[in-house]
């Protein structure tokens, strides 16, 4: 599929600053389900998606101001009303960005939380935005 390929590349060529841990040396190896836990009061179930995304902002929290363009991101997991991704920045709740994955699909997500992984790497949960 060509179009994909090339999507692919369009992505990688982004810049991005994401800085996995050393530990995390086979972070794109994972697939299938997430295991759950006893607490997890999510409503689906997650499952590994581990792949590079374009991420774009959503001018959404007037007092923060952020640059135009796309960045690579790391996506982490995926279910079917959210997703967990690795950027460079850190992002705010009720932050707007889009995500464009390498199938071609582009997403609303708005950022429900944000965790300092180390420097340049901070794990970023987000819903699916739909209507709009």
């Amino acid at each position: 599929m060509p179009v994909q390929r090339d999507l692919v590349d369009v992505i990688a060529a982004l810049p991005g600053s994401v800085a996995l841990p050393a530990q995390w040396s086979g972070f794109f190896d994972k697939r299938g389900p997430v295991p759950s836990q006893v607490d997890d009061q999510r409503r689906f179930p997650r499952f590994y998606f581990r792949t590079t995304a374009g991420l774009s902002y959503v001018a959404s929290l007037p007092s923060l101001e952020r640059p135009a363009g796309s960045s690579r991101v790391f996506v982490k997991d995926i279910s079917r009303g959210s997703a967990a991704f690795l950027h460079g920045e850190q992002l705010f709740p009720r932050e707007r960005v889009r995500l464009l994955l390498i199938d071609g699909v582009e997403r609303l997500l708005e950022v429900t939380r944000c965790r300092r992984i180390q420097a340049n790497c901070f794990e970023v949960g987000a819903r699916f935005v739909t209507g709009e």
